[in-house]
């Protein structure tokens, strides 16, 4: 797992300055602005998770849940300087801050994409222990020797069918959309100072 981490800042002048009237509270504002930034998270991955099956969807697949998993994992921390989320996720999330190339890890040459629904969203050990055979590169139609940059599995008819197409890095560009927008945290975070301030108002009636 990846663990994402955003901090949520005020920098509104006149926001700072209503709050410094208020005193010494920057870790209890900071609370109630984070408290509204992570629901803000929350549901927006929630949504995420029911509309982007793009991938799935093409190989006849079922959803992978990443996103529904990042949406549950949204942690909250506070200080006097700012609330900070912390997402746990398995790689997807880091593309709303900066783009992405992913290569491989752990001594292997190359990625495995999938290309065919059984493959998505798992690895190649555990595709193979379901169908009960090893992956291997085929050799390229026409081209002598030249192993295939895929994986197959051979069918009991002795056909192939391909599961994963061969990478040595796949990149990503950058996708801001797969968190809030800064507008809609700058919405959240004034949302948290009302919430505040009202509780300090209900205090002195």
């Amino acid at each position: 797992m990846n663990l994402l981490h955003l901090r949520t800042e005020i920098r509104d002048p006149a926001t700072l300055e209503a709050l410094r009237l208020l005193g010494d509270r920057k870790a209890e504002i900071n609370q109630f602005v984070g408290t509204e930034a992570a629901e803000l998270t929350r549901s927006h991955l929630a949504r995420i998770a029911l509309e982007k099956h793009g991938t799935a969807n093409r190989l006849g697949a079922t959803p992978t849940g990443h996103f529904k998993d990042a949406a549950e994992s949204v942690n909250l921390a506070t200080d006097d300087a700012a609330a900070e989320l912390r997402i746990s996720h398995r790689g997807g999330l880091t593309r709303a801050v900066r783009p992405v190339e992913i290569k491989p890890t752990g001594g292997r040459q190359c990625l495995t994409l999938p290309v065919h629904g059984l493959a998505y969203g798992r690895r190649v050990a555990e595709v193979q222990r379901e169908i009960g055979q090893r992956l291997f590169r085929p050799y390229r139609r026409g081209a002598g020797r030249v192993r295939s940059r895929a994986l197959a599995m051979r069918e009991p008819e002795g056909g192939l069918v391909f599961l994963y197409a061969l990478r040595e890095s796949v990149y990503q560009d950058q996708d801001r959309g797969l968190l809030p927008s800064d507008e809609e945290y700058s919405v959240a975070a004034k949302t948290g100072i009302r919430h505040f301030l009202a509780k300090e108002l209900e205090g002195v009636s």
